[in-house]
């Protein structure tokens, strides 16, 4: 009986041996060094496009603060997070002002494999606190006589998805008060109906490929903007980002 017990119990522990280290093997992704991405892509590509020509109230400040925190937590492990600034398209396109991907907090690994507290330590230092170094400056204003938020949008789409089509997710976050002002477009004295902007040749400068990417737009209402702003300016929006492929389009006002 000991005999039969002691077998059941080398070949219970040979088993798990045997799990934990296809689990080991299997969970194993290479990874690149400095973009913490895996060598074969990212699961997910999540793009935050921020809008600071101006300033936002403290509310607005304490509302953004929480909806970033939430867009953070919700990119997976291996997926890509990607921070730009509303700017003019000039010689090259936009680059981002952080761009890694999430390399896992270390909940997920297992004791016996791995090192969690390892890599919990790696992932704080090398990507959340560098993230939320970024984005605490983010929402102080900067200066321009521009906003081309269009414009910044094909940038982003070209940089951000196009080279990882195949990622399973796509997100973009627009922070901004959507009042588009460049030499292409300018709705500083009202948007038009988005048909009649679609038919011209500003539209298709600065037309973007948004295939199968979900839009959030965290909508900054201003004072100065009370007669633009509002339902109609938001579903100007709402069919420009659908007409260029988005898969789903949200609207969330910040007063």
């Amino acid at each position: 009986m000991k005999g039969k017990l002691l077998i059941g119990l080398v070949g219970l522990v040979f088993a798990l041996a045997v799990f934990a280290y296809v689990q080991a093997v299997g969970g194993k992704v290479k990874v690149n060094a400095e973009t913490l991405c895996p060598e074969a892509g990212p699961v997910s590509v999540t793009a935050f496009v921020i809008d600071r020509t101006d300033s936002v109230t403290p509310v607005q400040r304490q509302l953004l603060t929480t909806r970033f925190e939430e867009t953070r937590q919700s990119v997976p492990k291996h997926g890509l997070l990607q921070i730009y600034t509303v700017g003019p398209i000039k010689a090259d396109v936009l680059k981002p002002d952080f761009s890694l991907c999430n390399p896992g907090s270390g909940e997920d690994l297992s004791q016996w494999t791995a090192n969690p507290r390892l890599a919990k330590r790696t992932w704080a230092t090398v990507f959340d606190q560098p993230l939320r170094h970024v984005l605490d400056g983010m929402l102080e204003a900067g200066q321009a006589d521009q906003s081309p938020i269009m414009e910044t949008i094909q940038s982003v789409a070209s940089t951000a998805f196009a080279p990882y089509a195949d990622a399973a997710d796509k997100n973009l976050v627009v922070v901004s008060d959507l009042l588009q002002h460049s030499e292409a477009a300018s709705q500083y004295k009202g948007a038009p109906a988005f048909e009649s902007f679609k038919g011209t040749a500003a539209y298709r400068k600065v037309k973007a490929n948004l295939s199968d990417v979900n839009v959030q737009v965290l909508y900054i209402r201003r004072e100065t903007g009370k007669t633009i702003q509002g339902a109609s300016h938001i579903g100007f929006w709402s069919s420009y980002f659908v007409d260029q492929g988005a898969s789903d389009f949200r609207a969330e006002s910040i007063f």
